[in-house]
């Protein structure tokens, strides 16, 4: 007579804890006189920190752009202080001001102004963007 093997019931092992979803970028807007320099370097920083960013110009977009694009934003990042002329008032609270100067670094990846906006960025990668 042979006895029958009992059966193992494996309990099953924990499902896996699901890691949470990384947080969702913030969006910047960032302005220059022409959006093609200094926004543009500012914006490709923040991108490379995992940010969404779109650079604009004040000289050559409409209020309406702005309007659009200053809803969409977190943060507008302004160049300069005086830019801030061209922001809604209703959206002014979301400016915060990069002091580099008048264009004087010919090409977005410029190193000197590439290098000094990326420690800006690591400061407010630090600081969980809120700033």
């Amino acid at each position: 007579m042979s006895r029958a093997k009992p059966r193992a019931n494996p309990i099953p092992p924990p499902a896996p804890v699901p890691s949470p979803p990384p947080p969702e970028p913030k969006k910047f807007l960032t302005i220059c006189e022409g959006g093609v320099v200094r926004s543009v370097s500012m914006a490709l920083v923040l991108k490379h920190h995992g940010q969404d960013a779109l650079a604009a110009s004040w000289r050559w977009n409409t209020p309406s752009t702005f309007r659009v694009l200053g809803v969409w934003a977190h943060r507008i990042i302004l160049m300069q202080p005086h830019f801030i002329d061209c922001i809604p008032d209703d959206l002014r609270d979301k400016c915060r001001v990069v002091d580099v100067g008048e264009d004087r670094y010919g090409s977005a990846i410029n190193a000197e102004l590439y290098q000094f906006l990326d420690q800006i960025a690591v400061d407010w990668k630090q600081r969980g963007w809120e700033f």
